[in-house]
């Protein structure tokens, strides 16, 4: 199979990925699959509400407004237009299924990152940005330590791109 070629701009909306025709995999509740279905919709969900509170610090951060550095932004009202979803590379993984379905009750779906790519990317324009990109494990120092060195070298411009790039694709290690 030939490799799809991207765009210079789709390039930057994928993060960290070889192989955009890898298949990814989500387990999720049955309803929301139905309505997946039945009005050609995604469901993401806002990071906010996520338990780790090192995916909601920027919540409670002020930023730089990259056209006046003498502005000062909240972050909160930022944090509220953020919205994810959590894919693997892993077809099967019980810590997945203990994690996503403790009652047993959820369904697994197969994509690539290319076809879930090419729906988001049919809805872009001048206020919605997507990204596709692997998480970065790292430990709970490593993610304070990268959140400090942010913050003295002013990477919180208000809306800079890479923001969710930097900030949103990390998670603890278990």
């Amino acid at each position: 199979m030939t490799p799809l070629r991207l765009s210079a701009k789709a390039t930057d909306d994928i993060v960290d990925i070889d192989d955009i025709n890898s298949p990814i995999y989500r387990v999720i509740e049955v309803s929301r699959l139905i309505g997946i279905f039945e009005f050609e919709a995604l469901n993401l969900t806002a990071p906010r509400l996520w338990d780790d509170p090192y995916e909601n610090f920027l919540k409670y951060c002020r930023g730089i407004d990259i056209t006046d550095d003498t502005i000062r932004w909240s972050f909160e009202s930022y944090s509220e237009l953020i919205f994810a979803q959590c894919w693997t590379l892993n077809e099967e993984n019980d810590a997945v299924w203990r994690i996503y379905s403790p009652n047993k009750d959820r369904a697994k779906v197969r994509t690539t990152i290319n076809k879930l790519f090419k729906v988001l990317n049919r809805i872009q324009d001048n206020f919605f940005r997507s990204c596709i990109g692997a998480v970065k494990y790292k430990d709970e120092d490593a993610i304070k330590r990268g959140i400090s060195a942010a913050i003295k070298n002013d990477k919180f411009a208000f809306f800079g791109e890479g923001l969710i790039k930097e900030f949103y694709l990390v998670k603890r290690e278990a």
